[in-house]
């Protein structure tokens, strides 16, 4: 029992060798050969040793650092791939995400505000309408020229969105365009009066993918096309007036040039119009009356480039500039030989103002 008890004791001396000790500490320890070590508690050692003696292990100071920043690259490099994947900051917890996420121009950061569910944009177009028939008829037109001389009239086209949802949206556009081109001698100073308008009304489908918005729509229109002029003479004084309903598609596509705000876009549409042609002795070779069931097709397309910024936290704002064109082709409309109511097409600038909210 007294050589375990000392063996014990002799490897506890051993252990706390590791400890510096003050000298008057060990002074006053037992001999461990003697009687009274027993009964000398390690415990009466311990607290008689100042704290400021034992020495533990700290981590180095560079060794914290370098783990902070392994943690911060981590930290940094899962944003970008979040924000690589072309959906923003990823899943969000109980704070934002701490870099701006774009979700194709709808979100400032994905995690905090609520999208964007109002959409409303002005365009303002600056269009010269061209008729494929106008030209010489009967050597009345000098030197084989035009027998119009179409200028560029400006265009306005508005369209007002409700999106409940970040892939769904109502969108309602009208456009409008009234243009009076002069005749060319001998019928000066008479004018060819062209108007036109369409209303649509239709569902809109949004895809995103990375560096990708494409928009993809279908519903109805509603479209006019009318001639008028104030010449007299053999074709009278008249007008000429197209009227229809039908549907209405259009893709488009958007395409962001990196972290700039800015982008590329460009959208195609087009519409099946069956309507009556109401002709009050314009066209020569169309009778004075009223035509039942008539087609007209009407392509358009812009291409083009946006900036995308914020007004305020709620309140974003898109600059557009575009090349616009437009073709309204009608097979009985082409058919007058002075070409009047030949196919008609439309091109010009165009520049946007959208407002989201």
């Amino acid at each position: 029992m007294r050589t375990g008890l000392l063996v014990a004791l002799t490897c506890g001396v051993s252990t706390l060798a590791a400890v510096t000790l003050p000298a008057e500490l060990v002074s006053d320890l037992p001999d461990p050969d003697s009687s009274t070590f027993a009964s000398y508690s390690v415990q009466h050692v311990s607290s008689e040793v100042p704290a400021t003696t034992v020495s533990h292990s700290q981590p180095d100071s560079h060794y914290v650092e370098l783990q902070q920043r392994i943690a911060d690259l981590t930290m940094e490099v899962d944003q970008l791939r979040n924000l690589a994947s072309g959906q923003g900051c990823g899943s969000c917890v109980s704070s934002c995400c701490p870099a701006p996420c774009d979700y194709a121009g709808l979100f400032d950061n994905v995690c905090c505000p609520e999208p964007a569910v109002l959409f409303g944009q002005l365009d303002v177009m600056f269009l010269r309408p061209r008729i494929s028939g106008i030209g010489p008829v009967w050597g009345l037109a000098p030197s084989g020229g035009r027998l119009i001389d179409g200028g560029y009239d400006p265009a306005l086209r508005f369209a007002l969105e409700y999106r409940p949802a970040p892939t769904l949206g109502l969108r309602a556009r009208y456009f409008v365009f009234d243009n009076d081109s002069p005749f060319v001698a001998p019928f000066q100073p008479a004018k060819l009066d062209i108007a036109l308008e369409t209303v649509d009304a239709e569902f809109v489908f949004h895809k995103n993918i990375p560096r990708w918005q494409f928009d993809f729509s279908g519903g109805l229109q509603y479209g006019s096309l009318e001639y008028s002029a104030s010449l007299a003479g053999a074709t009278g004084v008249g007008t000429v007036r197209f009227e229809g309903v039908g549907p209405v598609f259009s893709a488009h596509a958007v395409h962001q040039l990196g972290e700039s705000g800015f982008s590329l876009f460009g959208d195609v549409r087009a519409s099946f119009l069956m309507g009556n042609i109401y002709n009050a002795s314009l066209l020569v070779n169309v009778p004075r009356a009223q035509i039942h069931d008539e087609f007209m097709q009407i392509y358009q397309n812009q291409l083009g480039v946006a900036w995308r910024g914020e007004v305020t936290d709620n309140v974003g704002i898109a600059v557009k500039a575009a090349w616009e064109t437009q073709f309204w082709l009608n097979d009985t409309l082409s058919d007058d030989v002075y070409g009047i109511g030949s196919n008609l097409s439309l091109t010009g600038p165009a520049v946007s103002v959208e407002l989201t909210y």
